[in-house]
């Protein structure tokens, strides 16, 4: 057979459990002829054959830093950052049911898939299955039941109502109710499944198979040496273990204790349980007594195992405990816990091994004592009786045979279901359901309903952008037959009659459109659905736009089913950080506490009740609660298609605060006295979930967490301190900012000075420049003067003999300006004497 297995876990990431369980499953599988594929959450991209027949594709988690475009690719282009939307285990989830989905695109398709329960890890598998119609409709889906966590957590202390825990094992009873096959190694946790989900299931029963282990020489044992091998985890009983054994050591018994595992945490504390045990048992650590080696390979695990006389299963809950089947498996003696499956294994205290109750005080100490004082011989043949036991039990042959026979029964009555499986109702209880031999198509024939059409009903005003973006949504739909009714207040505006005459217009393509005006909001909604005439309805506010396949998507699920009443899909919008609110299948309690932000659904027309005294749920918006609310009372199922086709602009009424607080709880109020039965009914949960999360008027969706009063006030005094060190920041700041103006004031003032004296030794230049120019033409005056002297000295020269007998004769005949008076005296004087020397 061609087999697919699905798990959270490989033995290099955790010790034991399912991680030991699916991997020694699939390689005994590839032993055994079959072609085995091991899809895993792995801490790194693997691809890889680990044994003959078996291959293991590794797939790290989207929020995980190694997690390659390679390992996720959503089939869907509108789901990105798929863990901004989802926590760790559901975002896993989605991310596994897309890789399965994209590797039969690849691979020759599997005969079947078989995945845990734990963690929901098959929850959006089986819902795409459900939902979509694709090629694992020939494919069934097995569920094998290992570790539900809503038992689990019963025992670890944990606040179980908390969301996302609450909604985690939600998913888990979904993936149990809507599996086409279960299966359990112990018969311990089929009743217990089955008491809890509180609804008879087909549960088959086949062990885990016997690990094959290399066959060891034997080795001498250490007397009084005790060997527990186990996650740190409370429901493994670790720590009770040691609580035990400290009351032993304290009484003076002489023995030692070897824990081996990693390390888990405990819910009520900030510590892990390796380090209580630490600080709380220190003084028998250091004195040898306990030891703690936290987790080994499997070789050193084994080696451990063997060398020890005898090891201790103690469990406060456990379903089929690996480590006890490889512990008897290697010849070992096991004492154990009756809480779970190895009381299975064991079957008879005393003979293949020993066995102690929790429930009875002192037990767990009585029957380690026995143990502890066993002879060597005693101890051998209850440990090789133990050993037989096992390998009767759990032989991979047999184990291997009968799970493949499981494989084939599953294969031969598997059928495509007509009845969406719910887990806050059962299946045999929906009322609503076309009479036997009757087909959907029927039905609405008659009911005076066309059978297969849409009908839209568009609640809003008409405007260009309100009406008219999301008609032309609609009017894109792939869907037909289609109808829309436009019921609001369409006014006499001109703006919105152009808008009418548009959406007129696309009607004439073939989409009969009726305009019905009023403004009262319960006339409106009981006006929109007496004029629908289609087999499906679907109401939508302005602001909503649809996808072109939405409507397609939806109504091939209330064709495929008989019990559905209303489909839905995730949303978009623009207010959520990660812009897409996931949304679920509508199940009790959760719903009657839901948010009262509900996402766009279509609707079965033949289940909606008549509205009754429904006036003033209508009045203040609070329709649709009210109604899912009723649908689901009369046990009609509500399905979540897992992708956002529908987008929402803006926020509804009740979102945006146009009704205040008071008025919300007021609507409840009322909801609560109309659907008082299942309030009634679901009311201790309900409280649960109210006092674990806060009023549900507050809730955003189940898988997301919700603070608490006592974090929002650690948020608020954080805040406040760090709105403390902003103040004395900004005044800092301000000081600084004062000295800053300060130091800028001068800055101008020197600039202003500057501006002054650069001003100053431009004038200066400016004068320097006309000295220099005056300078420049004096000289070039006294130059010019100077050749002119040059040409006219031989006339003037006064040792001429002419020019002496002429300036004589002038000089003394002619008179001469008054500023030439000196000069010509001299020159009168100098001639005279040179006249007389003559």
């Amino acid at each position: 057979m061609r087999i697919w297995l699905m798990t959270s876990e490989l033995p290099e990431d955790v010790t034991g459990g399912i991680a030991s369980y699916m991997t020694n499953y699939a390689k005994l599988l590839g032993a055994a002829g079959h072609e085995v594929a091991l899809i895993a959450s792995s801490s790194e991209p693997r691809d890889q054959a680990i044994a003959p027949g078996t291959r293991l594709i590794g797939v790290p988690p989207a929020n995980s830093l190694q997690a390659a475009p390679a390992t996720w690719q959503s089939l869907d282009p509108h789901v990105d950052h798929l863990h901004q939307i989802l926590p760790y285990y559901p975002a896993l989830s989605y991310q596994l049911a897309n890789v399965v989905l994209s590797l039969l695109k690849q691979l020759p398709p599997p005969d079947v898939i078989e995945s845990q329960e734990f963690a929901g890890l098959p929850y959006y598998l089986l819902q795409l299955k459900l939902t979509e119609r694709t090629v694992l409709d020939r494919i069934p889906v097995v569920v094998n039941l290992a570790a539900p966590y809503f038992e689990i957590a019963r025992v670890t202390r944990e606040p179980r109502f908390r969301f996302p825990l609450y909604w985690l094992c939600e998913m888990e009873k979904f993936c149990i109710v809507a599996a086409d096959a279960l299966l359990t190694a112990s018969h311990f946790l089929a009743r217990t499944v089955q008491d809890t989900l509180r609804r008879s299931l087909t549960i088959d029963v086949i062990p885990y198979p016997l690990p094959v282990t290399a066959e060891a020489s034997p080795v001498e044992v250490e007397p009084r040496h005790i060997v527990c091998v186990a996650q740190f985890k409370i429901h493994k009983g670790v720590m009770h273990l040691v609580q035990g054994c400290h009351r032993m050591w304290s009484a003076g018994e002489d023995f030692r204790l070897t824990l081996v595992g990693g390390d888990g945490g405990d819910p009520l504390r900030t510590a892990s349980v390796g380090d209580i045990i630490r600080d709380k048992y220190a003084r028998w650590i250091e004195s040898g007594h306990l030891t703690l080696l936290g987790r080994v390979d499997d070789s050193t695990k084994l080696a451990q195992l063997r060398h020890a006389w005898a090891a201790v299963m103690p469990s406060l809950w456990d379903n089929f405990p690996h480590t006890c089947m490889e512990a008897m498996g290697i010849g070992q003696l096991v004492l154990a816990s009756r809480s779970g499956g190895a009381e299975e294994m064991i079957a008879t205290d005393g003979e293949n091994g020993f066995l102690f109750d929790w429930n009875i005080p002192g037990d767990l100490e009585r029957k380690l004592r026995l143990v502890l004082n066993l002879s060597p011989e005693a101890r051998l043949q209850i440990a090789q009786r133990g050993q037989k036991r096992i390998e009767s039990l759990c032989g991979p042959r047999a184990v291997i045979s009968q799970r493949i026979e499981h494989y084939e029964r599953v294969r031969a009555r598997y059928q495509p279901r007509h009845v969406f499986p719910t887990v806050s109702r059962s299946q045999d209880d929906c009322l609503r359901r076309p009479a036997a031999g009757e087909s959907t198509e029927v039905s609405a024939l008659r009911n005076g309903r066309q059978s297969g059409l849409l009908s839209v009903v568009v609640m809003s005003s008409i405007t260009r952008d309100g009406v008219g973006e999301g008609m032309r949504s609609i009017l894109t739909t792939t869907y037909s037959p289609i109808e829309v009714i436009v019921v609001g207040d369409c006014g006499h505006d001109s703006g919105k009659a152009q808008a009418l005459l548009g959406i007129e217009n696309r009607g004439s393509e073939g989409v009969p459109i009726l305009e019905i005006p009023t403004r009262d909001p319960a006339l409106a909604r009981q006006a929109g659905l007496e004029a629908a005439g289609g087999e499906f309805i679907c109401w939508l506010d302005g602001g909503d736009l649809v996808e072109p396949d939405f409507f397609s998507r939806a109504i091939q699920v209330l064709q495929r089913y008989s019990n559905v009443a209303f489909v839905y899909s995730w949303v978009r919008s623009n207010d959520d950080l990660s812009g897409i609110l996931p949304t679920w299948n509508a199940e009790f309690p959760y719903l009657l506490g839901q948010g009262t932000s509900l996402p766009v659904a279509v609707f079965r027309r033949s289940s909606l009740p008549q509205i009754e005294n429904r006036n003033q749920v209508l009045e203040f918006g609070f329709a649709d609660l009210d109604l899912w609310v009723e649908l689901r009372e009369q046990g009609w199922a509500g399905v979540s298609i897992p992708f956002p086709l529908v987008s929402r602009r803006g926020r509804s009424e009740v979102e945006s605060g146009i009704y205040p607080p008071h008025l919300q709880i007021y609507v409840r109020d009322l909801i609560t006295q109309r659907h008082h039965k299942a309030y009634s009914e679901w009311g201790t949960e309900l409280f649960n979930l109210q006092n674990s999360n806060g009023p549900a008027r507050l809730w955003n969706h189940p898988a997301s967490h919700v603070p608490l009063p006592e974090e929002l006030e650690g948020r608020l005094w954080m805040q406040q301190a760090s709105l403390a060190d902003t103040e004395r920041s900004l005044r800092e700041q301000q000081a600084r900012v004062a000295e800053l103006e300060i130091v800028l004031r001068e800055l101008q003032a020197n600039l202003a000075q500057m501006q002054h004296e650069t001003a100053s030794l431009e004038e200066q230049r400016a004068r320097w420049q006309r000295v220099a120019e005056e300078h420049e033409q004096i000289m070039h005056e006294q130059t010019r003067m100077q050749v002119e002297r040059e040409k006219a000295r031989p006339l003037i020269d006064p040792y001429n003999a002419r020019w002496r007998t002429l300036a004589y004769y002038t000089l003394t005949r002619f008179p001469l300006p008054y500023y030439y008076t000196a000069i010509a005296n001299n020159v009168r004087g100098l001639l005279s004497k040179r006249h007389k020397s003559r």
